[in-house]
């Protein structure tokens, strides 16, 4: 059932990302290839993490515990590996105040970290959703 949720949960972000039309123009939209190269040419990717690598469809999940990140624009830069966010979601709750750390990228090339909220750290990956 927690599956279920969780993945019932990342359809509805990737809805809300894909759907938003804030400064969007159809160039502006990534594909996995796109957000891929502007990763590798990122000197600090928690500050690009910040700006979703230029990809508005771009957002952060960790399955276990449930989170996802809010509005990547609204968060505090730290340092090169470390983000101060107030708009983490955990399930279906409010959003609160957490720390996005240990930024890094994996052997695929995609973004990954940790979501710490409260007493809560979960594993992320920074994915494309694409419309």
């Amino acid at each position: 059932m927690k599956k279920i949720l969780t993945l019932i949960s990342v359809f509805i972000v990737f809805t809300i990302i894909s759907c938003d039309d804030t400064n969007r123009t159809p160039e502006s939209i990534c594909n996995v290839q796109e957000y891929k190269n502007q990763v590798a040419k990122s000197v600090c990717l928690a500050e690009d993490l910040m700006h979703r690598f230029g990809c508005p469809n771009l957002g952060c999940f960790s399955s276990d515990p449930d989170i996802r990140s809010g509005d990547l624009r609204t968060c505090t830069f730290i340092d090169c590996e470390t983000l101060s966010c107030e708009d983490i979601i955990v399930g279906f709750d409010d959003p609160q105040p957490g720390l996005i750390a240990e930024i890094s990228v994996d052997e695929s090339d995609f973004v990954i970290g940790i979501f710490l909220v409260d007493d809560l750290v979960g594993e992320f990956t920074c994915l494309i959703a694409v419309p």
